[in-house]
């Protein structure tokens, strides 16, 4: 039973695995996108994935924290995600697709911001 279903993954599972499962979640878009993933592994055996085009990542993991860095100082605290994509160079999804965490990927600024730079 998977309480938070969010997107579906745990119930995505255990379907695959013909195993019984109770997926809940209070927002509808989720459920939606839960039930159409659902819908794909009992038509096709598995999530089908669409591939969308992208931006490449043009920059190095250094130079996204030097950035955040930047940001920090500049802002004078830490950026938000909105911020990032305000004010920020290279957007919001190098940091995401980088990174495991928001915080994680902060950390570097963190750091300025502690050191009184």
């Amino acid at each position: 039973m998977d309480a938070f279903v969010g997107a579906g993954t745990s119930a995505v599972v255990a379907a695959k695995l013909n195993r019984r499962y109770v997926a809940i979640d209070i927002d509808p878009e989720y459920v939606k996108i839960t039930e159409d993933r659902l819908a794909e592994v009992e038509s096709f055996g598995k999530v089908l994935r669409v591939s969308t085009p992208g931006q490449s990542l043009t920059c190095s993991k250094k130079e996204l924290q030097l950035e955040l860095r930047r940001l920090t100082l500049e802002l004078g605290h830490l950026p938000t995600q909105e911020e990032v994509v305000k004010h920020g160079r290279y957007g919001l999804k190098p940091y995401l697709d980088t990174f495991p965490s928001w915080g994680k990927a902060l950390k570097a600024a963190k750091l300025e911001i502690q050191s009184g730079h």
